[in-house]
């Protein structure tokens, strides 16, 4: 049995981020997906970002920031949490690459319109 080091276990974290991070900018452009939640919850953030109060004050050099991403990628989660589920599943699908377009070969010729 293979064992997990720490190192792997915080890589694979950050990549499930990321790729929630994908899969959110996915939906975000989708139609499918309702206006309410596209303008609230980046508005929510933004509103917490310059708002003069933190949960950690920005004096400390990083870690004042700190708070800040965290609620970023909270609400990165909340925002696909609030998604459609078959929109999500879907996203998701096309983020992980599994629902690659058929490709389709075949010829074609220029028909001169003149004759």
């Amino acid at each position: 049995m293979k064992r997990r080091t720490r190192r792997g276990i915080r890589d694979q974290g950050w990549r499930q981020w990321w790729h929630d991070v994908r899969v959110a900018w996915a939906l975000f452009r989708d139609p499918r997906v309702p206006v309410w939640t596209k303008v609230l919850l980046p508005a929510a953030w933004l509103l917490y970002f310059f708002f003069p109060l933190d949960l950690l004050p920005d004096l400390i050099p990083l870690l004042g920031e700190v708070d800040d991403v965290m609620l970023l990628l909270l609400l990165v989660r909340l925002f696909i949490a609030l998604s459609p589920s078959d929109v999500v599943a879907e996203v998701r699908a096309r983020v992980q690459g599994a629902s690659r377009p058929e490709v389709i070969e075949g010829r074609y010729r220029i028909i001169d319109e003149e004759r």
